[in-house]
């Protein structure tokens, strides 16, 4: 239910699930497989980070990545590339550098750099940390053309190119990215 909501872009429906979702994670925590667990978070931190709630999406991106299961490795490596620019938005310029080079060390060492990654490292790495600045605008407006060839080119699924391509137009367009969707 949680899900159908957030694909058809109720996120307003899917969050009112939320305490009942984590009600129901506690309660039944010993029977759901890990795998599965993982997904549910991960499907959090997406919709909060849809609706730009961002302290509500690095709670569960830190929740996600403090699982150190080898499962679901795919969500753990998005989220690794998503979080930097979590907490840009939520004005934690300190922490950027450090979580992108993080991020790069991690996808290095599992061979997981593909183009996609590798272009959104090194925007992360020279991005301006202030959204309001016509320099931020400009390297904004550089990645996403980029972005836009990737699209097009690559035939290999990257982590987060949904996501952040997302969150690129959004601030190219001044809206928010539920509106978008």
């Amino acid at each position: 239910e949680h899900l159908h909501y957030i694909n058809s872009g109720e996120f307003d429906k899917a969050e009112a699930l939320i305490p009942e979702i984590e009600d129901g994670l506690t309660k039944y925590q010993e029977k759901i497989n890990k795998a599965r667990l993982l997904s549910f978070w991960y499907n959090i931190m997406v919709m909060y980070f849809i609706m730009h709630k961002f302290k509500e999406a690095v709670v569960w991106a830190n929740t996600i990545l403090d699982d150190k299961s080898e499962i679901k490795q795919d969500i753990s490596n998005t989220t690794r590339l998503l979080l930097p620019i979590i907490h840009f938005e939520l004005g934690h310029h300190d922490l950027v550098e450090n979580l992108t080079r993080s991020a790069y060390r991690t996808l290095s060492s599992k061979n997981r750099l593909h183009d996609f990654e590798k272009e959104l490292i090194k925007y992360l790495k020279g991005m301006p940390l202030s959204s309001n600045t016509e320099e931020f605008m400009s390297k904004l407006t550089l990645f996403n053309e980029k972005l836009g060839v990737l699209q097009k080119t690559q035939t290999m699924k990257s982590y987060a190119m949904e996501e952040v391509t997302l969150w690129v137009n959004s601030h190219i367009s001044s809206n928010r990215m539920s509106d978008i969707l």
